[in-house]
């Protein structure tokens, strides 16, 4: 991780970012499951109730925390981050089974400077599995530090 170098003036719409690939054990989404979303789908792997699965499948929630953390690593950690604003458009494509490689990447859609301490960031960012279909995809706002403060 980095020091937190790049203002919002530093961010350029367009821009490409690869945040990397990741695999859930079976183990991980029934511990995750487990204490955050305790449906049969998600913790139990001899469960038949459901009709389009079988075995466990990867909660929405713990989805979306592998993006968020590939995000944090792979892009916040080398912005100024004041804070999160919003969370959107967050579409689950494809359950996550255990073991399917996740591959993360994300793209700046639009930088805001009309705030005087802060410009606000849209990224939208997606996993998608190992043949480029698309698993979840979400958009974030983010203020992050202007480099020059202006009068309010």
């Amino acid at each position: 991780m980095t020091d937190g170098a790049r203002f919002a003036e530093d961010i350029t719409v367009g821009e490409p970012l690869v945040l990397g690939r990741r695999r859930l054990s079976e183990r991980e989404i029934i511990d995750f499951a487990t204490l955050w979303d305790p449906q049969p789908f998600h913790v139990d792997p001899a469960q038949r109730s459901h009709p389009r699965f079988e075995g466990v499948i990867a909660s929405g929630v713990q989805t979306m925390a592998v993006l968020q953390r590939m995000c944090v690593v792979g892009v916040f950690s080398s912005w100024r981050v004041v804070a999160g604003r919003a969370l959107g458009d967050v579409v689950f494509h494809q359950p996550v089974l255990p073991e399917l490689e996740l591959h993360g990447e994300a793209r700046v859609e639009s930088v805001e400077l009309d705030r005087p301490r802060m410009g606000l960031v849209r990224l939208h960012s997606a996993l998608r599995d190992g043949d480029g279909r698309p698993v979840l995809t979400m958009v974030t706002d983010t203020y992050v530090e202007r480099r020059h403060f202006t009068s309010p």
